[in-house]
């Protein structure tokens, strides 16, 4: 279908009429190379894992090995890693690069590349190696496009087959910055296997408080993710020292910290301190069961003060059925409709002190945001990610 109000097609449980006479290949290539492997891997191992092999055969290649390698293996899915061959000049290396790049589409008779990540990501390397293979290219955004790249590899941005980006804010950021036709810019939101968040959930919320002295009649505040500035750790410190009423709330940040960000960290907790919410407020630094602090919550807040291209944890707080305050700024925009949780402008900590006194003071408010909640979760599923890719894959190949 098409937006009415900006143009996109959002490729959501569409399907070209045109079924492919036997199934194409398709080789995933996940563009990260920092060593993380984080929410873009997660969303290529859903789509890899999840699309019907009657139609779509695909393969995975990783710069590295990474924790999704025996992961996909298990499910079925080849996998690669991709060790480039270094020759003696730039100019040697980049063509050199291209035509590693061909011979590998060539050996695993590649119908269709998908790279993930951003459009500045592939686009002078597997790009050019499709063009010469005479195979359709598309590449997902699933972080904010911005200017800066030189002439010609705006060029290269602009010839994609499609670009698939995870929310209408990424989407139009794509058009606005690289020029590429609308038509060929597409909606695919990300999705969260909801099911599988909610399995992964190891110990009772009881104990999880307990563990952390919140109390039963508390109202536990969780905040997942890096402790990184533009995350917002620190909007939501600044709003609980403006809360009048406090003496019940209990607010846990969970999340490691960059070692370039640890300044950030040790302001982060000083200023708690110094601002009187020592006893509220807690860091618990890197963990392996987040899902177990959201679902102990009452309330999850996402604060990031930069756009964000989509939002996951936001969609995960809303499966679990906790009411969600988060930052209104790019994707949660799109999450977030009324009565499903509440937005705030994370320039103005005010506002999200405002919306913590109404969920803390009002637990049947909380309950109700939280039931919106679950079944407006349910539209970011790995279903529809799944479905509006494969929706793509069939408008390139027709």
């Amino acid at each position: 279908m098409v937006d009415q109000e900006n143009g996109f097609h959002t490729l959501k449980n569409i399907h070209s009429q045109a079924m492919p006479p036997e199934p194409r290949r398709v080789l995933l290539v996940e563009q990260n190379r920092d060593g993380t492997a984080g929410g873009s891997y997660q969303s290529l191992y859903d789509i890899a894992r999840s699309l019907d092999r009657s139609r779509y055969i695909p393969e995975v290649l990783f710069h590295a090995n990474n924790r999704f390698v025996d992961r996909l293996t298990a499910a079925g899915v080849p996998v690669h890693i991709w060790e480039s061959n270094q020759r003696p000049s730039r100019i040697t290396n980049a063509i050199g690069g291209i035509f590693d790049r061909v011979g590998l589409l060539r050996r695993l008779k590649i119908d269709i590349v998908h790279l993930n990540n951003a459009p500045a990501a592939g686009a002078d390397d597997w790009l050019p190696a499709s063009w010469i293979r005479g195979i359709p290219c598309i590449t997902h955004a699933r972080v904010m496009v911005r200017p800066g790249h030189d002439a010609i590899h705006r060029w290269l941005h602009r010839h994609y087959d499609l670009v698939l980006g995870d929310s209408q804010h990424v989407a139009e950021a794509v058009v606005t910055v690289t020029g590429i036709a609308r038509e060929r810019v597409r909606v695919v939101y990300e999705g969260v296997d909801a099911d599988a968040f909610r399995q992964s959930i190891r110990c009772p919320p009881e104990s999880v408080r307990e563990q952390n002295g919140v109390g039963p009649d508390d109202v536990l505040i969780v905040m997942a993710g890096h402790l990184r500035p533009w995350k917002g750790q620190h909007v939501l410190v600044d709003a609980l020292a403006r809360v009048k009423n406090r003496e019940r709330l209990k607010a846990i940040f969970v999340g490691g910290t960059p070692a370039y960000h640890t300044d950030y960290a040790d302001k982060l907790k000083s200023t708690a301190a110094a601002t009187g919410l020592g006893d509220i407020v807690s860091f618990v630094g890197e963990r392996n069961d987040v899902a177990d602090f959201m679902n102990a919550a009452d309330v999850v807040v996402h604060a990031s003060t930069d756009p964000e291209p989509f939002g996951i944890v936001v969609v995960e707080g809303m499966a679990l059925g906790k009411a969600v305050l988060a930052s209104a700024l790019g994707g949660p925009l799109e999450i977030i409709t009324p009565g499903t949780g509440l937005l705030f402008n994370p320039a103005k900590p005010e506002e999200l002190a405002v919306a913590i006194d109404r969920v803390s003071s009002d637990a049947s408010f909380r309950s109700s945001l939280g039931r919106a909640a679950v079944a407006r979760a349910d539209v970011f599923s790995v279903r529809a990610l799944v479905s509006g890719t494969e929706a793509a894959y069939d408008a390139v190949c027709q």
